[in-house]
């Protein structure tokens, strides 16, 4: 048995790497969430596809696995807020590979033609996180992978109750895919701009 775990990247095939690709195909089992496995659909055929839902499920299934090659599929990169921590805990000497992906802020900032090194990077997403705290302390802005609870809609309205009207609000959504949009504005006009937002990135930048 062996297992790789690959970042998709962003989404669309066309930015996910050629070694990403070797794997996936090189593979008997892939584990995916549905997005991934539904994102990966054009490029493997003969596969067994598993939707992964709950962890101990996932475990068992592997386990009754144990001498396939499986490969993990995880959205953007391998090194955020992935499944690499937790099957290392399971998994670790069985691990072959683990290959990166662009993550989504990598490719909204190369979209917005700006550099990120001076943001903080935070994921809220089922988690909670004080965000007007993090703001304060960063040098330019902070980065937030968001969920449906912790939404660029609720955070811009918790800006603008605490007055952060200069902030700035840049939402990429389905991003790299047809219907990507990206939109920007200060969070003084967020009442004429903010609406609800499917699969994104934010980012709050300061003056």
């Amino acid at each position: 048995m062996s297992i790789n775990i690959v970042g998709l990247g962003v989404g669309d095939l066309d930015y996910i790497t050629e070694i990403a690709k070797k794997k996936l195909i090189a593979s008997e089992i892939i584990i995916g969430g549905e997005r991934q496995l539904k994102d990966i659909s054009s490029l493997v055929t003969s596969q067994k596809l598993y939707k992964l839902k709950k962890l101990n499920d996932m475990r068992l299934y592997v386990d009754n696995n144990i001498n396939r090659r499986i490969c993990f599929v995880v959205s953007g990169d391998t090194g955020f807020y992935s499944l690499v921590s937790y099957l290392k805990k399971f998994y670790n000497e069985k691990i072959d590979s683990v290959i990166p992906g662009i993550s989504s802020f990598q490719y909204l900032f190369s979209k917005i033609g700006e550099t990120w090194e001076y943001y903080n990077l935070y994921s809220v997403h089922g988690r909670e996180l004080d965000v007007i705290n993090k703001l304060n302390n960063s040098k330019k802005g902070i980065i937030l992978l968001t969920d449906k609870k912790n939404s660029p809609k609720y955070i811009g309205e918790i800006l603008y109750e605490k007055k952060y009207f200069n902030i700035e609000m840049i939402v990429g959504e389905n991003l790299s895919y047809k219907n990507e949009k990206i939109e920007r504005f200060k969070i003084r006009d967020l009442k004429e701009n903010i609406r609800d937002y499917e699969i994104n990135v934010l980012i709050l930048k300061k003056e």
